[in-house]
């Protein structure tokens, strides 16, 4: 047992001791020392590495579930009705009897004088002027919700704006600067107490979106379009 501590001893004098090295000391603790420092550097590279791999599948999972709910029947016809300028936003006042009260409901009038006018199919054009309008409720759920959803689950990271940018740019474009879904918005916000962050997550992704193409137009690497990002619109 005193061999062994012996031995012991010899080898923790011997790793940190100093060694005259060609007229410069060694110091060999300071040598492990970094070591450590390396190899937990390594290793923090590896997890990363690894972590971004689970994290860049995740997000195209992600990607994917919002495409896939996005891409529907109803809501390529609230989409082609945008595009067409054949959505009109309206509000009708609710009446409650005998108490005066009255509660303001918005909707958006289909034009029908447009959807006749387009190349699709006599079935769906009836749909659509038998249909006469979307609720603000059918609206939020079909579309506005949707694209609410990409921009706070972007925010968050869970989606990457190139991947945003690729899938729904021209949507999230056309929607937002349409003037009936301006009105639309607008109307809400006005109608709520705190309604200013009424569709916000929509706004910013918009915002970013623009300013991310704007970037890849000029050429411009991504890290920096990143880090103006986070240091001027964040």
């Amino acid at each position: 047992m005193e061999q062994f501590r012996e031995m012991l001893d010899k080898i923790l004098k011997y790793l940190s001791g100093t060694t005259n090295y060609q007229g410069f000391d060694f110091d060999r603790a300071v040598f492990w020392a970094i070591w450590l420092v390396v190899a937990a550097f390594l290793t923090l590279l590896v997890a990363k590495v690894q972590l971004g791999s689970i994290s860049r599948t995740a997000k195209t999972d992600s990607i994917k579930k919002f495409t896939d709910d996005f891409f529907r029947d109803r809501t390529r016809d609230i989409l082609m009705l945008i595009d067409y300028y054949a959505l009109k936003f309206r509000s009708g006042d609710i009446g409650y009897g005998e108490d005066n009260r009255t509660e303001s409901f918005p909707y958006f009038l289909i034009d029908e004088s447009i959807v006749r006018q387009m190349k699709i199919s006599p079935e769906q054009q009836e749909k659509l002027i038998n249909r006469k309008v979307y609720s603000a409720y059918e609206m939020d759920d079909f579309l506005l919700g949707h694209l609410e959803g990409i921009g706070s689950f972007e925010k968050q990271g869970l989606l990457d704006i190139e991947d945003v940018y690729t899938h729904f740019d021209w949507y999230v474009e056309r929607v937002w600067e349409d003037a009936e879904i301006a009105k639309y918005i607008k109307y809400e916000r006005n109608e709520e107490p705190e309604g200013d962050d009424i569709y916000k997550n929509f706004e910013y992704i918009f915002n970013k979106c623009r300013s991310f193409e704007q970037s890849k137009n000029k050429g411009e690497l991504k890290f920096w379009w990143k880090f103006k990002w986070w240091l001027f619109k964040k």
